[in-house]
């Protein structure tokens, strides 16, 4: 399969975590924050009315994270660590991620502490 352009993979973070209140709150900064790293700035309502009316739409916004899903784990925390902390409901926003796209614990947990690293919020060990 070949890579999704970085554009494409943000707007199905994006769409995926915006329609899973378990993921992302309506309204929330982490939704805001994958919204402005995706380009949809102004279009973000559009796109959650789209998923949420339009189901094979979801099932594609689903297929493009479930093929690469550390991918899309370390674009919702590297968002979510941008302000540089990581608390309890980022990484839980993360591990339903994960558990939508199938992602088990352990590998969700080694890229929780690969991007903790990166943002340097944890030293390499």
């Amino acid at each position: 399969m070949t890579q999704v352009d970085h554009a494409t993979f943000l707007r199905a973070v994006c769409c995926v975590s915006g329609l899973d209140g378990e993921i992302c709150r309506p309204g929330s900064s982490l939704l805001a924050g994958l919204a402005d790293r995706a380009g949809l700035n102004g279009s973000l309502e559009a796109e959650l009315s789209r998923v949420a009316e339009d189901h094979e739409f979801y099932q594609q916004q689903l297929r493009t994270l479930a093929a690469d899903p550390e991918r899309a784990i370390s674009e919702v925390l590297r968002v979510a660590g941008a302000g540089g902390t990581l608390d309890d409901a980022d990484r839980v926003s993360a591990r339903h991620l994960a558990d939508r796209l199938g992602l088990d614990s352990t590998r969700t947990e080694v890229v929780l502490q690969q991007v903790r690293v990166e943002l340097g919020l944890e030293a390499a060990s």
